[in-house]
C-alpha cells in the first residue's frame, strides 16, 4: 500500500474523523485501499455519491464530527454538490476527499476529467488541491495540510483534491510532530456583561425565541430557561431548537400571537422554521432585537436585528445570571386545538404521543416540517430532532436519516412526502448496513401538497407544473430493497401501525395515503 494515502488516512484519524463514506471508482482506488486497510476507523460504502454525501451529512449532524468522503473523479464530485450546499448553511462538519488527474492529464481531453479546483467555491471553508506524492515535499506537509482541514471542517464543508498519479511512488512517510488545534475558551468581558443586564432587566416587555441549535442539551437549556424566568419573558422554541425534546419548565409558548407585540427580542440560535412567526416579527417594531448564535454567519433575512452577540447561547445566559426583573412569568400555554381527522396535520399530533424516548426524529421539508412546528409539542423527553433546513432541499433526505441513526447509533422515524422520497429512492439501499433502523413513514398525496397552500394553488396549472401529479405508491420500491412495507388508511390503523413499527425497531416503510388538500 502506497505510504503517501496511508499518511493521509493515518493523519485525518489523528485529529478525529473516523467515519469514512466511499463510493466505488478507479482513480480514488489508492485512497480507498487506504481506508480499507485502516484499523481505528468505520467505513460506509454506497454506489451513489448524491446519497452518500447525504449520508455523510446526517452522521454530521448527529455526532458534530466531520465524516470523511472518498469519491472518484468527474461527475462523481458533482453529486456531491447539493449536500455540501445544505452542510454548508446549516453549518454542519464535512470533508471531501476526491481523486484528480496529475497536472500533465488535466486539460488534455483526458477521460473522466473535470475541472475540480475549487469547484465547491464559497460553499467550503477551506479547498487544497493536493499535489501528487512525493519525497521531495517535507516530512510535515501532509500533517500540517489535513490538519488544517479538519479544523476548518468543524465549520462545515472543506474540500481536498488530491491528484493522483498511476504507477509506484518514491514518498516515503517520516514520522514528524502531531498538530493540534485548540480552540479559545469563550469569555465574555464583564463589562458587556453588565452592561446588557442592565438594558435587559429595563426591558418590561419581551419575548425569547429559541431557533435552530438554540439548545441542543438540557444543560443549555435550563440555562435559556433560568434568563426566561428571571426575565419574565415568555419563550417561542422552534422545532429544530432543540428544547421540543426536553420537558419544560419555562413559560413556554405554541403560537406567536401569545408573544403580544414586544418592546424587546432575544433570539438564540440560528433561523426559524415558522412562516406566522416570521411575519409576527416583519410586523412587530421592538426597539431592541438581540441575536445569539456561536457563528458569524448572517441571520437577519427580515432586517430586524439591532444587536449580535458571538458566542453560544449558554455562555451567555450563564453569564448575565443572577438577573433581575419585576416582570411576572407568564403561564404555559395550551397545545394547539385540532379536528380529529385522518390528516397529516393531525397524524402529527398522534406521532407526539406515539414516539419513543429513545428514538430521533427526522422531519423533512415541505409540509411535514411545517406540521411539525405548529403540532409537535410532546412536553415530555424523546430523541433529538434533525430535518435539512440549511437550505429546506427536499433531496436526499432518506440517506440523511440513515446518516443520523449510524452517527446516533439509536433508531429514528423519519417522516417525509411522497415527492421528498422520490427523489433519494437510491438512498433505500443503504440500510442492508446498518445496524439501527430507520422507521419511514411516508405521507403519499400524490404530489407536492405544498404548493396548494400557495397562491399559485390557485392557478388551473397547479396540478400539472407545481404539485406534480403522479400516481405511484411505494410497495413495489420497498420490495426492490428489501424493506418491510406496511400501509394505513385510518386514525385507528395509523395508531396501530406506527406503534407496533416502533416497538419492532425494524427498518421497515409505512405508506399513508392522505389527500393533497389535507394540510
Amino acid at each position: 500500500m502506497d505510504a503517501w494515502y496511508h499518511h493521509m488516512i493515518d493523519t485525518l484519524v489523528e485529529q478525529g474523523v473516523d467515519y469514512f463514506c466511499i463510493a466505488p471508482g478507479s482513480r480514488s482506488a489508492p485512497l480507498v485501499l487506504a481506508a480499507a486497510h485502516h484499523t481505528k476507523i468505520t467505513t460506509f460504502v454506497h454506489f451513489d455519491e448524491r446519497g452518500l454525501a447525504f449520508h455523510a451529512l446526517g452522521y454530521g449532524k448527529a455526532t458534530r464530527k466531520p465524516a470523511a468522503l472518498i469519491v472518484t473523479s468527474g461527475t462523481a464530485v458533482g453529486n456531491l454538490f447539493p449536500a455540501v450546499i445544505e452542510a454548508f448553511h446549516a453549518h454542519i462538519p464535512l470533508i471531501l476527499i476526491t481523486a484528480d488527474r496529475p497536472p500533465e492529464l488535466r486539460g488534455k481531453g483526458s477521460n473522466q476529467t473535470i475541472d475540480q479546483v475549487k469547484l465547491f467555491q464559497s460553499y467550503v471553508h477551506y479547498t487544497v488541491d493536493l499535489p501528487c506524492q512525493d519525497s521531495i515535499l517535507p516530512s510535515g506537509y501532509l500533517s500540517s495540510t489535513l490538519a488544517h482541514a479538519a479544523y476548518k471542517a468543524m465549520l462545515g464543508p472543506v474540500h481536498i483534491n488530491c491528484m493522483i498519479r498511476e504507477g509506484h511512488s518514491n514518498y516515503k512517510h517520516t514520522p514528524c510532530p502531531h498538530v493540534e488545534y485548540i480552540n479559545p475558551v469563550q469569555k465574555i468581558d464583564e463589562k458587556i456583561l453588565e452592561n446588557w443586564k442592565e438594558i435587559l432587566s429595563a426591558q418590561k416587555n419581551g419575548a425569547i425565541l429559541l431557533g435552530a441549535h438554540a439548545a441542543e442539551t438540557p444543560c443549555a437549556l435550563n440555562a435559556i430557561y433560568d434568563l426566561a424566568e428571571a426575565l419574565g419573558w415568555p419563550v417561542y422554541a422552534d422545532i429544530l431548537s432543540g428544547a421540543r425534546s426536553y420537558p419544560t419548565r419555562a413559560p413556554f409558548v405554541h403560537t406567536s400571537a401569545e408573544l403580544g407585540t414586544p418592546e424587546a427580542i432575544l433570539h438564540f440560535g440560528d433561523r426559524l422554521v415558522s412562516k406566522e412567526l416570521a411575519e409576527w416579527i416583519q410586523s412587530s417594531t421592538p426597539k431592541l432585537y438581540l441575536l445569539v448564535a456561536p457563528h458569524t454567519h448572517l441571520h437577519d433575512p427580515l432586517h430586524k436585528v439591532t444587536h449580535r452577540i458571538i458566542c453560544d447561547p449558554k455562555t451567555l445566559c450563564t453569564s448575565l445570571m443572577p438577573l433581575s426583573s419585576s416582570t411576572k412569568p407568564m403561564p404555559l400555554s395550551p397545545p394547539n386545538v385540532l379536528e380529529k381527522r385522518f390528516s397529516e396535520s393531525y397524524l402529527m399530533h398522534l406521532i407526539q404521543k406515539t414516539i419513543p424516548e429513545h428514538y430521533a426524529l427526522f422531519i423533512a421539508n415541505s409540509m411535514p416540517i411545517r406540521d411539525a412546528e405548529r403540532f409537535f409539542f410532546p412536553h415530555r423527553k424523546i430523541g433529538p430532532i434533525f430535518a435539512n433546513r440549511g437550505a429546506s432541499g427536499i433531496d436526499g433526505n432518506i440517506a440523511t436519516a440513515y446518516g443520523i441513526a449510524q452517527g446516533l447509533q439509536r433508531p429514528v422515524l423519519a417522516i417525509l412526502g411522497d415527492q421528498t422520497f422520490l427523489h433519494d429512492l437510491n438512498s433505500l439501499a443503504m440500510h442492508r448496513h446498518l445496524a439501527h433502523p430507520v422507521i419511514f413513514l411516508v405521507y403519499n398525496n400524490q404530489g407536492g401538497a405544498i404548493f396548494c397552500s400557495l397562491s399559485i394553488g390557485k392557478n388551473p396549472l397547479c396540478e400539472t407544473f407545481f404539485t406534480a401529479k403522479h400516481p405511484f405508491t411505494f410497495k413495489g420500491a420497498a420490495e426492490t430493497f428489501a424493506i418491510p412495507y406496511y400501509t394505513a388508511d385510518s386514525l385507528d390503523t395509523f395508531s396501530e401501525a406506527l406503534s407496533s413499527l416502533l416497538s419492532m425497531e425494524k427498518t421497515c416503510l409505512l405508506e399513508v395515503a392522505t389527500q393533497i388538500n389535507s394540510c
